[in-house]
This record gives C-alpha cells, sequence and structure tokens, in this order.
C-alpha cells in the first residue's frame, strides 16, 4: 500500500470506530489484513467481527444486557488498536520516516528485546561499578550508552508491547538503584512511542513510575509524557484500569504541586517562540548595531559585560542602552528567565547541528560529565561537565551544545571561558545546595522547566521533526482534555495557571482558565472581571470584553482601569458616542490628565460633536504644547468648524514636526476651501507622493472626504490639473 493509501485507512476507519459503525469498520480492517497478508491480524478481525454479531444479536431480540456499553466500550478500544496495528505494519514495508526505518533495523536483530537489552545494561552498570582500571579511559562508558540507545529504540518503536516487554520495563524503572540517565530515557521513549501509537499498557507504565517517584527526573519525565499523551488522544477514552490509576496519582501528595507546574510549563512553552522572535529580531540586532557606538564611550576594543554591569558605570553609555531601549529589553529577558522563560532557544539553536544531535536518543538524554562524548573531547576537563551538569539556567540538550561548541574553540578563547567557568563554579554549587534546602518543590519545578525545554528543541530542532507529532505546534491545552478537567477544579492552579497566561500574552487559554476559576468561586470580583474582560479585547471580542467590564464597573464603581476599558472597546465597536461618556466621567476624575483628555477628544471628535471636541484638543495643548498628535486633532477641527486660519497654522505645526500623508492632504481642504487652489493642489501632490500612490489613489482619497469639502464635484477637476502639470 502506498504511504497515501495507509494513512486514508487509518482515517477512515478510526471515523467509523468514533461513529460507532464497527461493521464496515471490521470488514473495511480484514480487507486491508487480507492484502497485506497478515492473517494472524486477519484471525484477529474476524474474532472481533464474532464477538459483535454476538452482542448485535441480544441487542436484536430485546434481550437486556446490563454490561452492553461496557463490551461496546471495550470492543471500540480493541478494534481502534487492532487498526492502529494494520496501520503500523503497513508503513513498516518502506515508509522512511525515522520510527519505520529505527523499528525494521531492530526488527533484523531477532535474538535481542527489551528485556535482555536491559539484562545487559545491568550487567555493563555493575561491570563499571567494580571495574577500577578504566576509570581514567573517556570510553569507558560507551557500551553502557549504547546499550541505553538501544533500550531507547525498542521501546519507542515496539508496538504493541508484549507481556515480557510491560514487566521488565515496569520492573526496571521501579527497582532502586536503576541508573537515572537510564531510566529517564526510557520513560521519555515511552512517551515518544505512546505519542506515535496509542497505548493504554504505556499510559499505564508512565503513572506507575510517577507513582513510584524513586527519582524526581523519572518521576517527572512520566508526568509530561502521561500529560501529552492524554491531550494527543484526548478524543480517545480511557480504560478503566488507567482511569483507577489516575484516580490513585491524583491522591497523592505531589500531584496537585507538579500537575500545576506542568500545566505551567506547557503553557510557557507556547511563548517561546515569542521570545526567540523577541530576541532574534529585537534584541540581537541592536546590540550588533550599537557595538561600535559602546566602543567609541568605552574606550577599548571589546565590550565589557562586567564594565557595563558595574555601579556607578558611565552615564552615557547607560544613556545609550536607555535611549535604544537595551535596558528595558534586557529587563525585560532577565524577569521572563526568573519565571521559567526559555529565553536561551534562540542563541543556542544554531548550535544543534553537531553530529551528537542526529541521534534521537541524544535529545532526551540527561547531561553528564561521564558521557562519552562529553568526556573524550580534546581539551576540555572534568570541571567543565561538573560545573555544567550543575547549572539549573541550562537545559540538558544545552549543556551538550555548549560542551560541544567548547571542543571547537581556539585554545586561547577555550581557556578564558573555562577559567571563567571555573571561577563560578564553587558559587553555583552553593547556590543549588541552598536552593535544594530551601525549597524542594522548586528543584521539581526546575526539572520540569528544563525537561519541557528539552522537548520543545527536539521538536522544533531536530532534523527529521516534520515526521513527530508536536504537541507545541498543536497548542497543548490540558483543559480540552476531558480525563484532566478534575485537576483544574482546584482554584489555585486555575489562578497560576490563568495569570500567567495572561502575562505571556496567551489569551484565548487566560480566558478559559479564569472563566472556569470565576465559575467555581462562590462571590464575583472586579478584578477577575476586568482580567477575563482584558483577554477578550486582547482576542477581538469586543462584545464579549464590553460584558465583563460593565460588570466590573457595577462591582467597583467604576475604577479609572475599567473606564478607560470600557471607553476604548465602544470606540472600537464604532459607537464613539457611548465612549464619549466614558471619557467624560474620567475626564472629572482626572482633569489634569493629558492621554485622558486626548482620547476624549478623539471620541468627540467620531461622534461628530466637532465644537466639543475642539475645546479638548485645547485642553490637551495647554497641557502638551509639543504634543503633534493634540495639534492634528485640534486641525481637523479647525477646519471642520471652518477656523481655516487657525486650521492653516496648526497643520503647519504638525507638517513641519512629523508630517503624514493624510496631514498634507487636510491641509489641502484648508487651503482649498480658502480659495488657495495652487496651494491646494501642491499639498495634494505631496500627499500622493508622501503615501506612494497614483491619481487614481489620490481621487478615492478625496471622494471619501467629500463630506466635508467645498464643491466636492471638483474634486476631478484638481486631479486632471496635477495630471497637466
Amino acid at each position: 500500500m502506498k504511504t497515501d493509501e495507509i494513512k486514508d485507512f487509518g482515517r477512515r476507519t478510526a471515523a467509523r470506530i468514533a461513529r460507532g459503525e464497527l461493521h464496515d469498520a471490521l470488514a473495511e480492517m480484514r480487507a486491508t489484513s487480507e492484502r497485506l497478508m497478515l492473517w494472524e491480524a486477519t484471525a484477529r478481525v474476524d474474532r472481533l467481527a464474532e464477538h459483535y454479531r454476538y452482542l448485535l444479536d441480544y441487542f436484536g431480540r430485546g434481550v437486556a444486557d446490563p454490561g452492553r456499553e461496557r463490551l461496546l466500550g471495550e470492543l471500540r478500544a480493541d478494534a481502534r488498536a487492532l487498526a492502529d496495528e494494520l496501520v503500523r505494519r503497513a508503513h513498516l514495508a518502506e515508509n522512511p520516516d525515522l520510527y519505520f526505518s529505527t523499528a525494521r533495523t531492530l526488527g533484523v536483530r531477532r535474538d535481542e528485546s527489551i528485556a535482555s537489552l536491559i539484562t545487559d545494561y545491568r550487567a555493563e552498570e555493575r561491570r563499571l561499578n567494580e571495574d577500577y582500571t578504566t576509570v581514567a579511559d573517556p570510553r569507558r562508558r560507551s557500551r553502557a550508552e549504547q546499550l541505553m540507545r538501544d533500550i531507547f529504540g525498542r521501546v519507542w518503536t515496539t508496538y504493541p508491547l508484549s507481556a515480557s516487554d510491560i514487566e521488565a520495563i515496569g520492573d526496571f524503572l521501579a527497582r532502586p538503584g536503576t541508573r537515572t540517565a537510564c531510566a529517564a530515557m526510557t520513560v521519555s521513549a515511552l512517551s515518544m512511542g505512546l505519542m506515535q501509537y496509542f497505548e493504554p499498557a504505556r499510559l499505564e507504565l508512565l503513572l506507575s513510575a510517577y507513582m513510584a517517584d524513586a527519582d524526581a527526573e523519572v518521576a517527572l519525565r512520566a508526568l509530561t509524557g502521561f500529560v501529552l499523551a492524554t491531550f494527543r488522544f484526548r478524543r480517545r477514552p480511557l480504560p478503566a484500569r488507567v482511569l483507577d490509576m489516575l484516580a490513585a496519582a491524583r491522591e497523592g501528595d505531589r500531584w496537585e504541586a507538579d500537575f500545576k507546574a506542568v500545566a505551567v510549563e506547557l503553557l510557557r512553552a507556547r511563548d517561546t517562540e515569542r521570545l526567540a522572535a523577541k530576541m532574534r529580531d529585537e534584541l540581537y540586532p541592536t546590540l550588533m548595531r550599537l557595538q561600535g557606538d559602546l566602543r567609541d564611550k568605552i574606550g577599548r576594543g571589546d565590550l565589557d559585560p562586567e564594565a557595563l554591569a558595574a555601579d556607578g558605570a558611565n552615564p552615557e553609555w547607560e544613556e545609550l542602552l536607555h535611549r535604544e531601549g537595551i535596558t528595558d529589553k534586557l529587563k525585560e529577558m532577565s524577569e521572563i528567565q526568573a519565571d521559567g522563560g526559555d529565553v536561551f532557544l534562540a542563541a543556542f539553536s544554531h548550535l544543534k547541528q553537531f553530529p551528537f544531535f542526529r541521534e534521537a536518543a541524544h535529545w532526551f538524554m540527561p547531561y553528564h560529565d561521564e558521557q562519552t562524548d562529553v568526556a573524550s573531547l580534546d581539551g576540555l576537563d572534568g570541571s567543565v561537565g561538573s560545573l555544567l551538569r550543575l547549572l539549573p539556567m541550562l537545559c540538558d540538550s544545552d549543556k551538550y551544545s555548549v560542551t560541544l561548541s567548547m571542543a571547537q574553540m581556539p585554545a586561547a578563547q577555550r581557556e578564558s571561558a573555562m577559567t571563567a567557568m571555573r571561577l563560578q563554579g564553587e558559587q553555583a554549587r552553593e547556590m543549588l545546595s541552598e536552593l535544594d534546602k530551601a525549597d524542594p518543590a522548586a528543584r521539581r519545578r526546575n526539572i520540569l522547566n528544563k525537561y519541557v525545554q528539552d522537548l520543545y528543541r527536539f521538536h522544533t530542532l531536530f532534523r527529521r521533526k516534520g515526521e513527530f507529532f508536536d504537541p507545541f505546534a498543536a497548542g497543548v491545552n490540558l483543559f480540552d482534555v476531558a480525563t484532566l478537567a478534575e485537576s483544574f477544579d482546584d482554584t489555585d492552579t486555575l489562578r497560576v495557571a490563568g495569570e500567567f497566561s495572561m502575562r505571556h500574552h496567551l489569551w484565548p487559554e487566560a480566558a478559559r482558565l479564569l472563566e472556569r476559576l470565576d465559575s467555581l468561586l462562590p462571590e464575583p470580583d472586579a478584578g477577575r472581571a476586568q482580567k477575563i474582560g482584558f483577554c477578550y479585547e486582547s482576542m477581538g471580542e469586543v462584545d464579549r470584553a464590553i460584558s465583563r467590564y460593565e460588570e466590573a464597573e457595577m462591582l467597583d464603581g467604576g475604577s479609572r482601569w475599567t473606564l478607560r476599558r470600557l471607553a476604548a472597546v465602544w470606540r472600537r465597536k464604532g459607537r464613539p458616542d457611548k465612549a464619549v461618556a466614558y471619557y467624560r466621567r474620567l475626564s472629572e476624575a482626572l482633569p489634569d490628565d493629558f492621554d485622558t483628555t486626548l482620547n476624549y477628544a478623539y471620541a468627540l471628535t467620531e461622534a461628530g460633536r466637532t465644537a466639543e471636541a475642539e475645546a479638548q484638543y485645547h485642553k490637551a495643548v495647554y497641557y502638551d504644547p509639543e504634543s503633534v498628535d493634540a495639534r492634528r486633532g485640534l486641525a481637523w477641527t479647525q477646519y471642520v468648524g471652518r477656523k481655516l486660519d487657525e486650521a492653516v497654522e496648526s497643520y503647519a505645526f504638525v507638517i513641519g514636526r512629523d508630517a503624514r500623508p493624510s496631514d498634507y492632504l487636510n491641509a489641502g481642504h484648508v487651503a482649498r476651501a480658502q480659495g488657495r487652489v495652487p496651494e491646494a493642489l501642491n499639498f495634494y501632490k505631496l500627499s500622493m507622493l508622501a503615501a506612494g500612490k497614483d491619481t487614481a489613489a489620490l481621487l478615492a482619497d478625496l471622494d471619501a472626504d467629500a463630506r466635508w469639502l467645498d464643491r466636492p464635484e471638483e474634486n476631478i477637476l484638481y486631479i486632471e490639473t496635477i495630471k497637466n502639470q
């Protein structure tokens, strides 16, 4: 079967099973299994079809059967699992994707299994623990690492897992003393395979690994994998056994904090691309552009970050950085990083081209200085790896990137970097030690944060990323997962996740989380209504925003913030008359506020109340005589009110400071109203040139303003004259 045929079969069969059309689904599955000559699968289809016929026969005879729904659910689940097997077996023939090519490669090693690989790995770990003669050999762990990669590949691509596979994996993850790195990679492999094909046994293994909590890194990887898989297959009902295990996990002491942390980290990952773009498009280009200016001011060949950050730094440097917005951008990035945001993706994305990252398993390998690719690098000593292993701000794949890139540095530059890292090493160790003592929960959150970053990097930067389901591109939203919705009934989780989503501009998620929070709390709250309204306003859902803002107004008596937002959304809705009422109240509360006065004037202008608008523009100009925006609005109301000489002066002020095409156009209207045709023609031409328009577009602009023009029928004469000049 061709790839497209296989995919169509899978989609068609899944849809039929979901609709309850098992008869047609099983018929097509039987035809497909025969076409592929998978006789064992054909026999299983026939058994399912027979059981389904018995069920329908009992139903047709009107026999009462209290277990019918349960049996029907089991038949549908078994049919869907068998359909997945058929799809996979069909793809295995020649699909070039990494999953299938890995499965084909491992499939020829028939004397090898998950259980045998785990046995070999344990034997190798025992040998390493007892072998002191190879301690100095940088490749002493290469055999163990190869076994780790083989276990990863087997666990990832084996489907379905056999009873012996499940037993071997469960025992391996539960046994005390299992090396964290291999257990962590095994959990990631379970998750990777589960994201490819739904399998309840994998969900059970992940929940078991989480509840065992023998190692925080293993447990939290398992929880993350379980959560992502339930999102991936959120339309599939979970078997009763998995639901029972999930209920037991919820009873655990750590569930609430851990689930809240996973939810926040997955939301945080949604913001990663925005942060990367901000770094790439705003911060880095500005720093590069300013490099020459900073060198001139510092007076030395290289930029000195310590000098830039030092207390009492040269005010000229600070002024330059502040003027260009660098200070604010760096402060924002620092705050985002402190909040756990991934500010390093842009910096490290180009360092994922090393051969090390061609192996999928390496993206999920915990960083360790004994890892062969690290330990065998020329010119690096153990202190570098030891320090990187401890640094809490870098995820594992970025630590490997740093190590591999340092090995390629010129010797002098590498030694300088290593010296700096050694100097900071002891301080980093002390900081981490204190962190663990003070707040163990913070360490768990950091583990989750870094693992989600590793996952994001894999799905974003891996050379064959397009072959995998990307939960981040799909927009992970745990609120959509029915089996996890109960965990969102915790008001603290909803509040934290909702406000985090707001801070990172994830407006739809924030609105849903805060709406859910609002439904659970007994008393209405003005602040909550304001936040929900702001989410809707930011999404462009103006009516819903107005409803929430009006609720807030009723609850808080009309705070200035609420009044300002109501005025803004009514203007956005095209109802300046409504906005005027709110701006009037704001103006009474803030009689000397420039922004309020100017916006009040805008709303009055849009409402057609020109004389009142002119008075407010005059007031704004009084507060800020240099404001071009205030003068621009004033000029227009003066023109409409036929105070033409005053309008001439106002447009002269505006055009002399910040001329826009519309300013030239409106100045032309004023000259035209005064009968100064040559000047009007000149302004119209300037408007056309400034906007890069032709005479046809200029005529459209004139016709759009026809209601404010004297003798609009002469518009064509102005255009013809311009053509003739």
